[in-house]
């Protein structure tokens, strides 16, 4: 970890160079000291272009007074930010601006108490992020051109992607445009996308996955967002959220083998399997006896994997309780074959709707065998 003067407001003063980690961002930390003092991690102010590039480095504890002013890394010109992580800052991640043209490939930008990106009169590229847990929105940007591919934005405090526009409209930009490609955004306390006003010329939405967001998973105005572009609202399918692990299990419709696009949609790959509950197994696989497994993660919020196996053929049913009794909602109602299977319950009831904190059970019935299990909602 490198703290203090030297190591904080770090600019290439318009040099085209390379500042690599060998050890990468895990072990080469910058800590810019935290509140009162306002400190930044980098600050690209003097035309740096793409072959500036700063790689593999940790960027924590900036302290930005002023949300929109400053961040833990300012970009006023064109860098390259490649395998960083941006994460615990006092403020944004990152701020773009004034004709700001960044590439930010590779990067996880998370737990900020601003944004973890805003851009505003920018042309910002951004591949394979990994955007959580930021106080704000994920990504908003005032104006601009954005592409962003393969990126996730999961359970931030505002809209997981944010196109935004202020009147007058004197400030309409004819080469603004929005492309966002083979995407997740998921369990955003904001919305999974939303377009503020119509002044984006080209906005074009393809492969992307919203689900779960507590407002509208998709909320534009000039763009229809159906399945004729491959756009999906399903559960991602995050193999350990509480563990940060946001690549996606192997039957995820995120994964190219699962949606009509054949695209992987978010930033992460396959990371773990989990059974389909249609999907026969091969005779080596077939347990020897009926089991109900703990539920994992537990506590858990807002989804929660339940495993279970049937050593022959039956009739299953999975229905989760809550404490007095009163069937919530009903997983599993089908005739399936000897197996592995995983359930899988997101917070809901039968309705949809969210239910609230607190313990529930989940009980599984078969023709030979009965048994439930505790388990604990934590919002």
């Amino acid at each position: 970890t490198y703290s203090g003067d030297g190591n904080r407001d770090l600019s290439f003063d318009g040099k085209n160079i390379i500042l690599l980690s060998e050890s990468g961002s895990d072990a080469t930390i910058l800590d810019c000291g935290g509140e009162p003092d306002s400190y930044q991690g980098f600050v690209f102010k003097n035309g740096e272009d793409s072959s500036s590039v700063i790689d593999g480095f940790s960027i924590t504890n900036s302290y930005s007074p002023m949300l929109g002013n400053e961040a833990a890394i300012i970009c006023q010109s064109s860098p390259t930010i490649k395998n960083c992580q941006i994460s615990g800052n006092l403020g944004d991640g990152i701020l773009c601006s004034y004709g700001a043209a960044p590439k930010i490939i590779d990067c996880i930008i998370s737990n900020n108490t601003g944004a973890g990106i805003r851009a505003g009169w920018s042309d910002l590229t951004m591949t394979g992020c990994l955007v959580f847990g930021n106080s704000l929105d994920g990504f908003s940007i005032n104006y601009g051109a954005i592409n962003v591919s393969n990126c996730t934005f999961a359970y931030n405090g505002g809209t997981g992607i944010l196109l935004e526009g202020d009147p007058p409209k004197i400030n309409f930009r004819a080469d603004d445009s929005a492309m966002v490609n083979n995407c997740i955004m998921a369990y955003n306390a904001g919305g999974g996308v939303k377009q503020w006003f119509l002044f984006y010329p080209s906005l074009r939405m393809e492969c992307n996955n919203a689900y779960g967001n507590d407002e509208d998973d998709w909320s534009v105005n000039e763009y229809n967002v159906d399945d004729e572009y491959g756009n999906i609202s399903e559960d991602p399918l995050f193999c350990d959220y509480d563990s940060r692990d946001f690549s996606i299990a192997n039957i995820s419709p995120c994964a190219p083998d699962n949606n009509d696009c054949a695209v992987l949609m978010g930033a992460r790959e396959i990371g773990c399997t989990m059974t389909d509950l249609n999907d026969d197994i091969t005779n080596n696989q077939i347990p020897d006896k009926f089991a109900l497994e703990q539920n994992y993660p537990n506590p858990f919020n807002p989804s929660t994997i339940i495993n279970y196996s049937l050593p022959s053929q039956s009739n299953v049913k999975i229905v989760v309780y809550n404490v007095l009794g009163r069937q919530i909602k009903i997983l599993v109602d089908a005739e399936q074959t000897a197996g592995k299977y995983s359930a899988y319950w997101n917070g809901t009831d039968e309705d949809g709707h969210d239910v609230t904190s607190g313990i529930y059970l989940y009980k599984i019935i078969t023709d030979g065998y009965i048994s439930s299990r505790k388990m604990i909602l934590l919002k």
